[in-house]
This record gives structure tokens, C-alpha cells and sequence, in this order.
């Protein structure tokens, strides 16, 4: 019988976004002047639908399907922000498989 190393956690949605809130955060605290909302509206949007997931009670297919709705809803307002955390999503999903 073999035995491996400690197994990674998987990571779950809401880690995810709370990752990019945290993140948030640290650069916020780091501005020199004020920071606004309108300074960086792709990342603004990425925050915001983060804040929104850490509300979500979804696993991680659920997760994939929300954020694949949202990019196709006819108006396209979501679909810069749900694209680049899918993106970051699958990213962290093939690293904690390697």
C-alpha cells in the first residue's frame, strides 16, 4: 500500500471569491489616493460578482453553469466579469489537480 503526500483542499466558489475580495482589499489599502470603483471597472465587476458568490450556496458544477449563464444573458453587462473568473476558476482548478 502506498500512501501520497497531504492531498490539496479543492477549492470551493466561495474560496475563490473570497480570494479576489482579500485581494481587493490589499490593493485598495495599498492606493496612494482614494480608491473608486470607476478606477478599474473590469476588476470592480470581478469584485462585485465575487461579493455576489460568497452568497451563492452552489458546488462546483453549479458554479460553472452560473457563471456560463451570465455570459451569454442577451445584454453582455455580466460577461466580462463571469468570462475572467471563469477563467481564474478553471486556472485554479487544473492547479490543485497537478
Amino acid at each position: 500500500m502506498t500512501t501520497r503526500g497531504p492531498a490539496t483542499p479543492r477549492l470551493t466558489p466561495r474560496d475563490l471569491a473570497e480570494s479576489i475580495l482579500r485581494e481587493q482589499e490589499e490593493r485598495r489599502r495599498a492606493s496612494t489616493g482614494p480608491w473608486r470603483w470607476d478606477d478599474d471597472p473590469e476588476w470592480s465587476s470581478l469584485v462585485a460578482l465575487a461579493a455576489m458568490v460568497t452568497r451563492w450556496n452552489v458546488d462546483e458544477q453549479q458554479f460553472e453553469r452560473k457563471l456560463l449563464r451570465l455570459i451569454r444573458l442577451p445584454t453582455g453587462v455580466a460577461r466580462p466579469a463571469a468570462q475572467r473568473m471563469l477563467d481564474l476558476w478553471r486556472a485554479a482548478q487544473r492547479e490543485t489537480r497537478e
